[in-house]
């Protein structure tokens, strides 16, 4: 029973209460927004790598490939809307494959992986208004078909994920990271004129390499330093028997070419330092230097790089798929990721979900294994590619479908996780599709109340909080039935003045009122606590219709929907699911299926067969999920009721406390209560090598056997046969007991609760029931505001 205050409670008993329930409509489907998407822009781009983000400032940055030149162009808007021009494009001057965006604050990365199959960073700290030159970040070994997706944790940290043909590698951004000083790994000596190169950066300056009897105002040979590719911010030397004045030329190669880093004074005997601005990858520096006085052995003592450790090495991650056809992430906890392509052993296209682990759902660093999202067949002819994944609100994500039959498509399909969920959870909705054919699919990204989807000739915008109206005055009458496989609700209201006349239209006040919105009523009363009138919030449906009704001078709007069960029934499995044992308990396939339908799913109390089981398990293709979650429950003893867009189980048990009583201070207007034969008294369950009975021997001697039986071979141990025979008893006792009770309406009353029942006039006195089924009925014109409460037994 949901908790309610002293003072509703009390009103709720009063002979003298003044009814108030209250009823609201959102823009939700399962308690998250729905999504009302508006096309901002319609241009003629071609199709091609993309991106998009949004920094602080609230601008929206934009990249985007020319397929036919690879050429790489950006644009900025600022304060984007529906007036704004997304045509202009600002050629940036460098060619591209795959591209990403983050941002953070005024911080902007912006990433490309270059047609020399190199990976490039470009900086903006002012909102993308400006961008610094890009930043070699090292060669990509591998295929030029590249992925790439980037975002930021914080100001201090981000993370870049890439695709090589072989691997997803991952580099990790900590601006907090203190540069190291590396040693060369190896030298070269292109002129033949040093002597003792490997002292010149040894770490030691007490020795030392030399170039022999270079001239005044002559320039020795170079001596290079060579190391695999590292991140340089600066280098370091320590010279002597140089001479006043001496001069040095150092340079370092990045970018396959020679650049230079310092030409001037020369220090001696002492380190001394230049930066390479930006920091780039290097693989190798050269020296030079040129006395000024006489001739003179110059001598360096040691050389070093210092390596910008704010972007760590290139690493793989532990998983495998044969390949990827696209990878997007963003931060909440952990770097959560998404991943198409096709699976490593069977080659099905899939996509999936991992975490890349930062603390909270994982280990720092750790990755988790992958999860299927969605598959396909083999040899279905459908391919999975492009995701985009951003956390406006929930987890949002957007993949592409490509299909390469008789009819052919490339169609974006959307999905979000649950509210409550994390991400390593994987628990989406069921994905569905965008009125739209893409090739590169969509970018994604938000900033509220907004949420944004771009391609090269697209901008999208949606609001990300759920519009909502209150029709409470409206309203005439109310029906709501609910009973333990089904809920629906009937709300009548008037019309005469014609108010619902543009439902569902934009502007309109009753704009939230549209197919498949959500209706929340909330039961209540005025009290005595303030001005305001007390209200439960528990019931939620989904709009499935309305109707028009005009006669005998009146107009009435009736609005239908039906709750967590009716959209439980709307889901339908789009293809065969199959767990075996051990893979998933009932708890979670239950959460599965749930997700599925957009559902929340938890539970008050539940029985240890709920989460001990691990059962073979199929859902067969165009299967509702209702029928599915009947068929578990069937397994079980627990019981499931909803309140609002949560599912919750309840373990019923003889010795569960009583939450409510009627008949001492809360009224009954009626009552009937009945006693049946148990239907079933004696139950047989056939598992694996398993044979067990259970017995009602009270019931047997009055009324002899009645046998039911239960046939699973997921029944493998006398444990769990004994547990299907106990629900199977439950069952038919709960049922042996039933009637009805009507009450004024109790505002908290739900499915499965044990009320105490007083009626002298039925020789009851603190009797248990449970609540069966429950009808709230509200029609103010004739002062109607009651509660009919099915019974069962507890």
């Amino acid at each position: 029973m949901r908790t309610l205050s002293s003072t509703l409670t009390a009103a709720q008993k009063s002979s003298s209460a003044r009814p108030h329930p209250k009823v609201e409509v959102f823009e939700k489907i399962g308690g998250i927004t729905r999504l009302s998407w508006t096309r901002l822009y319609e241009g003629s781009e071609s199709d091609s790598f993309h991106a998009c983000c949004m920094p602080g400032d609230g601008s929206l940055i934009r990249l985007r490939v020319d397929p036919s030149t690879n050429e790489l162009y950006r644009q900025r808007v600022t304060s984007p809307d529906e007036s704004s021009d997304y045509s202009q494009w600002t050629d940036w001057g460098v060619t591209a494959y795959a591209v990403a965006l983050c941002s953070y604050a005024a911080n902007v990365h912006a990433w490309r992986i270059g047609t020399d199959g190199i990976l490039y960073l470009s900086v903006s700290t002012d909102n993308g208004a400006s961008f610094g030159s890009w930043l070699n970040m090292g060669g990509i070994d591998g295929t030029a078909d590249f992925r790439l997706a980037a975002c930021f944790k914080n100001a201090n940290e981000a993370i870049v994920l890439y695709w090589d043909g072989t691997n997803i590698n991952r580099r990790r951004y900590d601006a907090t990271a203190a540069a190291t000083w590396v040693s060369p790994t190896g030298h070269s000596d292109p002129g033949g004129e040093w002597y003792n190169e490997v002292q010149t950066y040894d770490d030691d300056t007490g020795t030392f390499g030399y170039d022999a009897n270079v001239r005044k105002d002559t320039w020795s040979s170079f001596i290079e330093f060579t190391h695999a590719a590292l991140l340089c911010s600066k280098v370091r030397y320590y010279a002597s028997n140089i001479g006043a004045g001496a001069q040095i030329d150092i340079d370092a190669y990045y970018g396959d070419a020679w650049h230079d880093v310092y030409e001037g004074d020369a220090a001696t005997s002492a380190y001394t330092e230049h930066a390479v601005t930006p920091s780039q990858m290097v693989t190798r520096a050269r020296v030079r230097l040129k006395p000024v006085d006489t001739l003179r052995h110059v001598r360096i003592h040691d050389f070093d790089f210092e390596q910008d450790n704010t972007w760590e090495v290139a690493a793989a991650w532990t998983n495998s798929m044969n390949s990827i056809s696209g990878v997007a992430v963003t931060y909440m906890g952990d770097w959560n990721i998404v991943v198409t392509g096709t699976q490593a052993t069977t080659m099905r296209p899939i996509v999936c979900t991992c975490v890349l682990g930062d603390g909270y759902s994982a280990a720092v660093g750790n990755w988790s294994s992958l999860k299927e999202l969605t598959i396909a067949e083999t040899d279905s002819d459908i391919a999975f590619k492009f995701p985009a994944l951003d956390m406006p609100d929930v987890f949002r994500a957007f993949f592409v479908e490509a299909y390469s039959g008789n009819e052919p498509y490339n169609r974006p399909y959307w999905t979000h996780s649950l509210a409550t969920a994390d991400f390593i959870d994987n628990l989406w909705r069921e994905p569905v599709p965008f009125n739209l054919s893409s090739d590169y699919g969509l970018a994604m990204c938000h900033k509220s109340p907004s949420i944004w989807l771009t391609r090269p000739d697209g901008v999208w915008r949606a609001s990300v909080s759920a519009g909502s109206v209150e029709i409470t005055d409206s309203v005439l009458q109310i029906e709501a039935l609910t009973n333990e496989t089904s809920g629906r609700i009937t709300i009548v209201l008037r019309n005469d003045d014609g108010r619902f006349a543009d439902i569902g239209q934009s502007g309109d006040t009753y704009e939230a009122i549209r197919l498949g919105s959500e209706i929340k009523f909330s039961p209540g009363y005025h009290t005595t606590a303030g001005s305001s009138p007390e209200h439960s919030t528990g019931l939620a449906h989904w709009i499935t219709g309305w109707e028009y009704s005009s006669s005998g001078g009146r107009a009435e709007f009736i609005l239908h929907a039906v709750d967590g069960w009716g959209l439980l029934e709307e889901w339908k499995a789009r293809r065969q699911f199959l767990w075996a044992s051990g893979d998933k308990n009932i708890f979670q396939l239950l959460n599965f299926i749930f997700a599925r339908a957009g559902l929340e799913f938890s539970s008050f109390s539940s029985s240890s067969a709920i989460t001990a089981q691990y059962p073979t398990f199929t859902i067969y293709p165009r299967e509702s999920g209702k029928t599915t979650v009947l068929r578990l429950l069937a397994m079980v003893e627990d019981v499931l009721f909803f309140r609002g867009h949560y599912g919750y189980l309840k373990h019923p048990q003889t010795s569960d406390s009583t939450d409510y009583t009627y008949g001492t201070d809360h009224a009954i207007h009626e009552g009937i209560y009945r006693q049946y034969v148990k239907q079933v008294n004696r139950a047989q369950a056939f598992g694996d090598s398993v044979f067990t009975e259970d017995w009602d021997w009270d019931e047997v001697e009055l009324v002899w056997d009645k046998l039911a039986q239960a046939y699973d071979t997921n029944l493998d141990t006398t444990t769990k046969a004994h547990q299907r025979g106990d629900a199977m008893l439950r069952e038919a006792a709960i049922r042996a007991i039933s009637g009805h009770i009507i009450v004024p309406l109790n505002c908290g009353q739900e499915l499965y609760d044990v009320v105490e029942i007083t009626d002298s006039r039925a020789g009851l006195s603190s009797a248990k029931r449970r609540i069966l089924g429950l009808n709230h009925h509200y029609v103010p014109a004739k002062g109607i505001y009651s509660l009919t409460a099915i019974l069962g037994t507890v």
